[in-house]
């Protein structure tokens, strides 16, 4: 239970921190990313309203791995399934019907994961759940952080595949507006 509540928490602060790293940052996020500077202001509209959502991203995704290793992984598809579908639908409402282009498939997305998190929250309403979120104040700060660098250490390999895949997809991209260009 501590190392769910710490994990939880972490995955809050660590998405609210991200979120909040690509707003102030944004120009030189969306610069790194384009190699063509007539896609910018696209890829700014996109990114801006991408950028409320992944703090719930951070949460579905990590909040995932647990619901499925207490015996609920149909939960987990679910709310992963309910975020897509949202998306999908709302791609459609925010760009034909309020006209939003762009910035709307962001919205969309974004809010797909909102409601996608929301969904998988109700795991924490379950009676028949095994994890439960422990109070941290009877902690010593020293144990937090020892349980918080376990997380850490035993999360990488599984959390860093997306990084790579990211840092893959960028390389690639980059690569192929470059061959584009000439």
């Amino acid at each position: 239970n501590l190392y769910f509540t710490i994990a939880f928490i972490s995955l809050i602060v660590l998405g609210i921190l991200f979120a909040l790293v690509c707003f102030l940052n944004i120009d030189i996020i969306i610069n790194a990313l384009c190699q063509t500077t007539n896609i910018i202001p696209l890829v700014k509209d996109y990114f801006t309203a991408y950028i409320i959502g992944i703090p719930f991203i951070f949460l579905i995704m990590g909040l995932s791995y647990f619901v499925r290793v207490d015996g609920k992984p149909n939960m987990a598809f679910q709310a992963l399934l309910l975020a897509n579908i949202v998306n999908l639908i709302l791609d459609f409402v925010y760009i034909s019907i309020f006209n939003l282009g762009i910035f709307g498939a962001g919205l969309a997305t974004s809010t797909g994961f909102i409601v996608g998190t929301l969904y998988l929250m109700r795991y924490f309403f379950m009676d028949d759940r095994t994890m439960k979120i422990v109070g941290l104040a009877k902690y010593k700060i020293s144990t937090i952080f020892t349980y918080l660098k376990d997380i850490l250490i035993l999360g990488f390999s599984s959390s860093s595949s997306q990084l790579f895949l990211t840092i893959n997809l960028l390389v690639f991209n980059n690569v192929i507006g470059s061959l584009m260009d000439d």
